[in-house]
């Protein structure tokens, strides 16, 4: 089984962004520089990383993009999917089309014997993991975001209360 170069650059993204001490936002020009990847394919693959849920992104002073939730809460498996599709783990190994459980393929059989180990060895993993195995440590994450992407700031006006 192998994995595409995307699913390896959003896994590299997401350890650039998880293995920093603070927890600020990093634009993408910034990962990709200390990845040393291709800015348009990153800008790619991190929209896929926010329309999963994975990462937020941030706008204004501090822009750029921050986990969604905390390294160890996302594993690699919910990270291969986004990129991949939620099918990454009931596909066929040779990538038939036509490979199924009516339709197997030669190595059908074998597959399905150690698909279920692969994918929980997978899940049990987190990004905390590759990024304690790179010799890092976590940031914490950068907390709940509105649907447009800025904090929710309090209100300045004080609220109108029902006159009886």
């Amino acid at each position: 089984m192998t994995f595409s170069r995307e699913c390896e650059y959003a896994l590299r993204g997401l350890a650039a962004l998880a293995g920093r001490a603070e927890a600020r936002p990093l634009v993408l020009s910034e990962i990709a520089a200390r990845e040393q990847l291709p800015l348009s394919f990153l800008s790619k693959i991190f929209q896929k990383l926010h329309k999963h849920g994975l990462v937020v992104s941030r706008r204004g002073v501090e822009r750029g993009y921050a986990l969604a939730r905390e390294a160890r809460a996302i594993s690699i498996r919910a990270i291969l999917e986004a990129i991949e599709g939620p099918d990454l783990f009931t596909r066929c190994v040779f990538a038939h089309h036509g490979c199924g459980e009516e339709h197997p393929c030669l190595a059908h059989p074998a597959w399905l014997a150690v698909r279920n180990q692969v994918q929980a060895a997978f899940e049990g993993t987190t990004l905390e993991d590759v990024v304690k195995a790179r010799g890092g440590t976590t940031a914490p994450a950068a907390g709940p975001v509105q649907a447009a992407g800025r904090p929710k700031a309090p209100s300045a006006r004080p609220r109108r209360t029902a006159r009886s």
